[in-house]
């Protein structure tokens, strides 16, 4: 094999031993591309072998986290069955959060809580929405953009979903403490 420079010092093969070395370089090339790809194939079945059982555990753990979550929700909405039925205020604990409301809205409507705070828009997750503002609004001290910024919502969002929840309900809309000093 000769070398031959060719324009500004690059080697350049003769045409003689073109071939063999082009049939070198290939089967170099189709070799190391079978290594890869053994190597490729059994790492991705080592890794499936892995995650097969890693899937496994955590099906068998999801499906744990769902029964104690339903037992839950079971029995929250029958204490607020029983409570509603007899006229009873639901009791809340002193320093309760908004996530209590959130919780037990969740609960009676029987939607999750992402559902509630995500942007869908079909009608029951709507309707759990409204009364989550409404009741904020209503139990809470909390003004109109503190829950907005609860629920990933603008301040208007929250005064139209107190209105609608109102309406639909039959309820007054809750007072709010005026930011206008009646004196001036």
């Amino acid at each position: 094999m000769t070398l031959q420079l060719h324009g500004a010092a690059r080697p350049r093969m003769s045409m003689l031993g073109m071939s063999e070395a082009r049939k070198r370089i290939v089967q170099a090339g189709l070799d190391f591309a079978e290594g890869r790809r053994r190597a490729a194939a059994q790492q991705a079945a080592a890794q499936a072998e892995r995650e097969g059982q890693t899937r496994a555990e955590a099906e068998r753990q999801r499906a744990a986290w769902e029964a104690r979550v339903g037992e839950a929700v079971r029995e929250l909405r029958r204490l607020a069955t029983e409570r509603a039925a007899a006229g009873q205020p639901i009791p809340r604990k002193p320093g309760f959060a908004w996530s209590a409301i959130l919780d037990e809205v969740c609960a009676q409507h029987g939607v999750p809580h992402a559902l509630v705070l995500s942007v869908a828009r079909t009608a029951p997750i709507i309707a759990a929405r409204h009364e989550v503002m409404y009741r904020l609004a209503a139990e809470t001290a909390m003004s109109l953009p503190q829950i907005g910024r609860k629920l990933g919502r603008d301040h208007t969002s929250v005064l139209h979903g107190i209105r609608v929840h109102a309406r639909r309900r039959g309820l007054p809309l809750p007072r709010r403490p005026s930011t206008i000093n009646p004196e001036v």
